[in-house]
């Protein structure tokens, strides 16, 4: 016991109170702690080590406890004779008797301030980082705004003057040029769109808006969006139903926009003149809904094929040629959207050529219904 007592002695800041609050003894490390000797210490109250941190109703609550005989555990911040500041982990037990004169509190206290410190330098780091992600989300909120408005009227207007709404263009090769600004145009909004999706995923995550929709026709509206290509290239876009194909699917409409956005201008952009891209919606095996995307491209290189899902990556999986280089981000974007529900992205090659790429969630993820 004597072994005990010496142990706690050297560890801790001991103080032992009687009935009325004052102190009838304390340890050599309380008092170095004080900064008074043990003399000046007895038949003080605790309070002479006070900072005036703590409100009336923090030590109500703790001489409420303990008069209750029950044992106290808090933190406190104390101040030494000189000044400086400390904290202290402290327990208080009462050894309450029928004679308020034999009644002992005894306190054990330790010294925390260096975890204090750290938790406060932890608290503000925190802070500021939740200063910077607001400032970034702010940025990019502005950032969608200004880039994505201009670049929407251009592609709006070239697909007006396209159309002749107003009249013939005149000479063909204003048509031709007005096809390669609207192309241009569409190319950098996707671009935008991947970069602002890329950022806000890192920054923040993605919260799915989920609701029930019918992903046959959302399909064949995203692959509309792709006749100014189809007519560039002379290119057959074939959105196919399965035998197994859901009628319905409970997913983010907009994410689902932006995954077969950037499947299907991949597979458009590298398919050759006159070729055939398919995207097919069906189940597999398992019952699991899958979109499928096949083009008829050059045969992709294996080390494509490992790389496939990094961002950044320098060749677009779905074309091998040294011409033909992509940020990668749109394809980074789609596996981080479809992981995050579950799925799997796959790359392979169709059939020798081109490529094939298959997005895949469980079924229940998606919650598909019958047709």
């Amino acid at each position: 016991m004597r072994l005990l007592l010496d142990a706690i002695d050297e560890h801790c800041l001991v103080s032992i109170a009687d009935g009325d609050g004052k102190m009838v003894h304390v340890n050599s490390e309380f008092a170095r702690y004080a900064g008074l000797s043990e003399r000046e210490l007895i038949g003080k109250p605790n309070s002479i080590v006070g900072s005036g941190a703590h409100s009336d109703d923090f030590f109500a609550d703790l001489w409420r406890t303990i008069e209750k005989g029950e044992v106290w555990r808090g933190r406190i911040q104390n101040r030494s004779a000189n000044g400086d500041l400390f904290w202290v982990d402290t327990t208080i037990v009462p050894f309450l008797s029928e004679d308020r004169k034999e009644t002992r509190f005894v306190s054990l206290q330790t010294d925390v301030s260096d975890t204090v410190a750290m938790e406060k330098d932890l608290r503000e780091a925190n802070l500021n980082l939740a200063d910077i992600g607001k400032i970034q989300s702010n940025f990019l909120a502005a950032m969608s705004h200004d880039l994505r408005t201009p670049l929407n009227s251009i592609i709006g207007f070239t697909d007006i003057i396209n159309d002749g709404m107003f009249g013939p263009i005149g000479n063909s090769r204003y048509a031709d040029y007005l096809t390669s600004v609207n192309g241009s145009a569409r190319h950098l909004l996707t671009l935008v769109n991947d970069i602002l999706d890329f950022s806000i995923m890192e920054a923040t995550g993605y919260k799915f808006q989920l609701e029930r929709y019918d992903p046959i026709e959302q399909t064949r509206a995203v692959a509309k969006t792709f006749d100014w290509i189809a007519r560039e290239k002379n290119l057959t876009i074939d959105v196919v139903s399965g035998d197994c194909v859901p009628g319905t699917v409970l997913a983010d409409p907009r994410v689902a926009t932006q995954i077969q956005t950037n499947l299907i201008s991949n597979a458009c952009r590298h398919s050759p003149q006159g070729g055939v891209v398919t995207v097919t919606w069906d189940r597999d095996a398992n019952g699991d809904p899958f979109l499928q995307v096949d083009n008829e491209g050059d045969p992709i290189p294996d080390e494509v094929i490992k790389g496939f899902g990094r961002p950044f990556m320098v060749t677009n999986p779905m074309h091998s040629s040294d011409t033909d280089k992509s940020h990668g981000l749109g394809l980074y974007i789609c596996y981080r959207f479809i992981e995050a529900r579950g799925g799997k992205l796959d790359i392979s090659r169709n059939k020798g050529v081109g490529a094939r790429v298959r997005a895949t969630w469980p079924a229940d993820i998606l919650k598909p219904e019958p047709a």
